[in-house]
This record gives C-alpha cells, structure tokens and sequence, in this order.
C-alpha cells in the first residue's frame, strides 16, 4: 500500500506482503535510481529515460494489474487506465460480446448484485474446511485423497474452533434464557420502571442468587448491558461459523464452478485495502507525482484493472483463473498479481494453472510477487503455485524484494526482511522497501513488500516490449534473468547469515538500465 504526507500501516497476504508504511532516510525516488551513479540499487529507471530512449518511439502496451481494488480517480492512475475501445460506457450492454458488460477499465470479480464490492473476505484455509464439511457431510470416505488430508489438518485448526464458537454460543444462550426469566418478574417490571425515571435500584439479591446469575451487586443497567454482550456473542460466533460458506451470496457466483462466469460488474468503488492495488498500479505506470516528481516505471503504459482478492482474506482460485483470461482475452500483455495464500484445492489451482498456460500460449508475460512471509519458497508452497510447464515457466517471474537502504556499503542490510526467498523458486529481487506511490482519495505515501517490488519489475518489463515489441515474453525474461545486478555478497537476513547469490534463480537485483541496453543488441542483430 502507500501513502502520501500519511503514513499507513496495511497488512494482507501479500498482503502479508505489504508491511508498514514509515518515513525513510532515502530519497523518494531512491527506486528508481541507480547502482553506478547514486550507489543504490535502484532499477535504474531515470538512466534509462535519461540516457537510453530519448528518440525511440514506443508501441501501444497494455498491462493487467490482477489486485484488491483501486482509486479510479487517483491523479497518478486515473490519466494512463486502460479503455476497452470495444465497449460504450454506461449503457448496460455487452458491446464487444466479450462476456463483460461495461467493462471499460477492467472487471471487478468481487462486485456486489447491489453494484458494491465485497467488503471481507476469509482465509482460504476456512473456506476449504467449511466446503468440505458441507460438501461431504463430514463424511471422509467421499473426500478424495487430497481432500481427506486438507481435511484432517485444517481440523485442528478450524474443526476445534467452530466446536469452540458452537459451544461458547450455546453457553450464551442458557445465559439469556435466565435473564428472560428475570425480566418477566413483578420485581424487575418495578425495578426497571424507577431505572427508567432514574431511581435505578438494585436487583433482589435473592433471586439473581437463585438464577446464577449475576452477583448480588449488579443493577439493571449491567443485566441489559451483560444480555446486549450475550447477543453480540452469539451474532458474532454465527458470522464465524457461517461466513465461510455464505460471503459469496452477495456476488451471486458458485465459487467452485469455472464455468459460472456471469458475475462481477465493471465498477470499483473504494474498499479498505484500495491502497494496495492504486500503489501497485501507479508504481507500475502511474504518470508523475506533482510534488516529489516520482513516476511510475513505465510511462506510457496502459493499466487494465482486475480487482479479485478481498479486503481481509484471501483471493478466490476461480476469479484470479477468469482475471487472467480476461487480460489475455483483451490485450494485455504483461500480467502484475501481486498476491498469494498458503493453501489450495487442488481442482480449483488447475484452473489457474490452465490460465497460466493460456497466457503463455498467447505470449503474455507473467509477474508474481513472491510474499512476505520469510519463507524459503524451496520448501514451502504459495499460491499460485509456479507453472509446471517449462514453457509456462518460461514466461513466469517470481519477485523477491531488497530494501532500501541500499547503498553499496550497506549490502548487511540488503534484504526486505518479510520477504519470501527460494533458490529454485524466486526468479529475481527488486526494489520493495520504501516504495513512494498513489494512494486512495489524494493521499501518497511509502509502502514496501513483495507487492512493490513486482510492479517495479513489470514495469521494466513494460518498457521493454513498449520500446522492443519485436521480443517475445520468453525473451523479456530472459534478458530480465541475464541483466540482475549481482551481489555475492554475505549479508544479514533476521538472525540469519546468507549469500543474496543462494536466495533465487537469477542470484541478483532487477537493473533495469542494463536490460534495456541488453535489448537494445538483441533486436540490433535480428536487423
């Protein structure tokens, strides 16, 4: 997330990923700088406007941002949004046959039959369990193998607590059927009449001995404050027991159907977390902010919205699948998806991965953030989990993110802390510590995370097929992959001593400016 003059603190999964927005010693713009000339290791950006395109003409690009929700309004977003040239705004209809109706700028999966969003989401570890439990009955002969494991180790978890909720509320409810009881006394009726002209009296201590239920001090004022706690307890265990299985009924859609696709509308109004997505969207290519003159990586991009992961719990397999066909469906070229979790139904990532096969078909590059877990992605899985396909790996990255307080002497502290790492699993780090950028309602501020570094790295990857349309999406990659900075360096991870070699793929840093110059002999030769 961001802020501008204020600082937020925002927290999803990546949200996990996003962090704690604070004031940093560095410059705003110490992302978009460079390693050569300002000793920090930025992506190198205004060398590469500076020094490297001025007399190029770009192509036409438009990239997906697939995220929680945006600010179509905000002064850095709202002039490079991308306008489906099919469809005539607000006139309810599908003009382009293309599924969507109105879909000017995108498609809001989580938009309301009212024309809102969802406003809460849960953990998609609660969802699997209340789906298999009402799927099956409990019943684990039925569950496949798969399912039968999820089951039993989301149990521990979820199965104890529903027990818990159920028990706590049937507790509540004895309680409230004796204060019932007192109510429909001759002396409450009294003593409530002289609390009501304020002559409150104390309840007979008898009786309330008698019932259990209060001790001898308690006035009427504390009975209904007590029987109002009572009720709240019981509405708020009901929304626990039951929120997994009914969020979804104001969208309208079965989750577990792909092919139930008529849901969602073209609108994004704001929600808690619009933070997120309007940062990572304006990082991505957000034109100048006025006042500290930080831009987004890829100036003239075009940004189409996808809004799929909930305010406060986890993204639905089947909208991050439709967002990602959706984007290859109508021109997008390079993907952003700067979100995860940490459990999945096997049936329902197929369908992502089959999107993801879609999109490599279609030569459309992938970018993930890798999250802010500290976790080693070698032995941990996230989802969206990687490709299996070599050639779907093939146009896939996954971004780790290094800090900001990076200048060349300062490689101990080289690392985003709650950064996810994996030597087989994390193709390359960038810029994810202090990220300035576009907040919702004219607000801008600094945000860091895995979600900041991956638009960093699309945007880069942008300007590569922006000024470079010739190069395929394996090639961005791998120009991506050849061009990191290096650093071989031992340097501090929480109490851990590492080498930022042995934490990706690529054992290096996004260098922007050296994969631009990389492009620029690529395409050269093919001449």
């Amino acid at each position: 997330m961001n802020k501008l003059g204020v600082i937020v603190f925002l927290i999803f999964f990546w949200l996990p990923e996003i962090g704690v927005a604070q004031e940093s010693d560095y410059p705003l713009d110490w992302f978009l700088r460079d390693v050569e000339q300002d000793s920090m290791y930025g992506a190198g950006v205004h060398r590469i406007y500076k020094e490297l395109l001025p007399g190029k003409e770009a192509a036409p690009l438009i990239v997906a941002v697939i995220d929680v929700g945006f600010d179509t309004l905000a002064q850095m977003l709202k002039p490079v949004l991308w306008h489906n040239p099919g469809e005539i705004p607000g006139n309810g209809k599908d003009d382009d046959g293309n599924g969507y109706v109105d879909d000017i700028h995108g498609w809001n999966f989580l938009g309301t039959k009212d024309g809102k969003s969802l406003w809460r989401g849960v953990s998609e570890e609660l969802r699997i369990y209340s789906w298999l439990l009402k799927t099956y009955k409990g019943d684990m002969k039925k569950m496949s193998p798969e399912e039968r494991n999820l089951f039993v180790t989301l149990y521990e978890t979820y199965g104890i607590k529903k027990l818990k909720y159920e028990k706590e509320s049937i507790e509540a409810k004895e309680e409230l059927k004796k204060i019932k009881r007192i109510k429909k006394q001759d002396w409450f009726k009294q003593a409530y009449r002289e609390y009501l002209a304020k002559k409150e009296t104390e309840v007979q201590a008898a009786t309330k001995t008698m019932l259990g239920m209060v001790s001898q001090k308690d006035t009427i004022e504390e009975i209904f404050t007590k029987e109002r706690s009572l009720l709240s307890k019981i509405k708020q265990n009901k929304e626990l027991l039951t929120l997994a299985s009914t969020i979804r009924k104001d969208v309208g859609d079965d989750p577990y159907n792909i092919n139930d696709t008529k849901y969602g509308h073209a609108n994004f109004p704001l929600v808690l977390s619009s933070g997120h997505g309007t940062h990572v969207a304006s990082t991505l290519g957000g034109i100048t902010e006025p006042i500290s003159g930080v831009y987004g990586v890829a100036q003239g991009v075009k940004i189409m919205l996808l809004q799929v992961v909930p305010p406060g719990g986890d993204e639905e397999d089947k909208d991050i699948a439709l967002a990602i066909r959706y984007a290859v469906d109508n021109g997008a070229k390079i993907i952003n998806m700067s979100f995860g979790k940490y459990a999945a139904l096997g049936k329902t990532q197929k369908w992502i991965e089959e999107a993801m096969d879609y999109a490599a078909a279609h030569d459309v590059l992938l970018i993930c953030a890798a999250g802010n877990s500290n976790k080693d992605l070698d032995q941990v899985n996230v989802y969206p989990l990687r490709p299996s396909k070599p050639q779907t790996q093939d146009c896939y990255i996954c971004v780790g993110a290094h800090g900001s307080n990076l200048r060349v002497e300062d490689r101990d502290k080289i690392l985003v802390g709650c950064s996810n790492y994996g030597k087989k699993s994390v193709d390359l780090f960038a810029p994810g510590h202090f990220i300035y950028s576009q907040l919702p309602k004219g607000k801008y501020g600094q945000l860091h995370g895995t979600s900041m570094a991956s638009p960093i790295c699309a945007g880069v990857a942008a300007l590569l097929r922006m000024y470079y349309p010739e190069l395929t999406a394996v090639q961005v990659k791998d120009i991506l992959m050849q061009t990191v900075t290096p650093c071989q360096q031992e340097c501090k991870f929480f109490r851990k001593i590492v080498r930022f070699e042995n934490l990706s793929i690529s054992g290096g840093m996004l260098n922007g400016y050296e994969a631009i110059k990389l492009a620029e002999k690529v395409t050269s030769k093919k001449e």
